[in-house]
């Protein structure tokens, strides 16, 4: 591969790049909401288990242990969504990406299809310009 083409080479992949820093901007945002939502189900699970261990009837337990319940399905649904969400974001993001970075292609093989071409003719004119000066 010549000097010229590995700068091109590098501009494919790096056309990608602005796409890469939202992809993990995306993925450190739907974690950090994940890991809230463990941590309160972890507080709020620990909350329902003492208090229903100091109820003195089990119609209060039960009432406990129902608004815990709301509660996880809540945090569920809520995963479900933000999975739902992040799927999107990713596959717009991967399109857009693969758009830049094929485009990118194109430009390097473009690039390198000329450099070919006019390596190709410049032995040619040379060697014809010394057949010349010998006749």
């Amino acid at each position: 591969m010549s000097e010229v083409s590995k700068p091109d080479v590098t501009a494919v992949w790096t056309s990608a790049m602005p796409q890469h820093v939202q992809m993990l901007e995306h993925m450190n945002s739907l974690v950090a909401a994940w890991m809230k939502r463990r941590q309160e189900a972890l507080t709020t699970g620990l909350e329902a288990a003492q208090k229903m261990a100091a109820c003195q009837d089990p119609a209060t337990a039960a009432k406990v242990y129902a608004d815990w319940m709301g509660g996880s399905l809540n945090r569920i649904m809520a995963d479900i969504n933000d999975t739902r969400e992040h799927a999107d974001k990713m596959a717009e993001l991967s399109r857009t990406a693969l758009q830049a970075m094929s485009g990118q292609a194109a430009a390097t093989m473009a690039a390198v299809s000329e450099q070919a071409r006019a390596a190709s003719v410049a032995p040619a004119a040379t060697a014809e310009a010394s057949l010349r000066q010998a006749a």
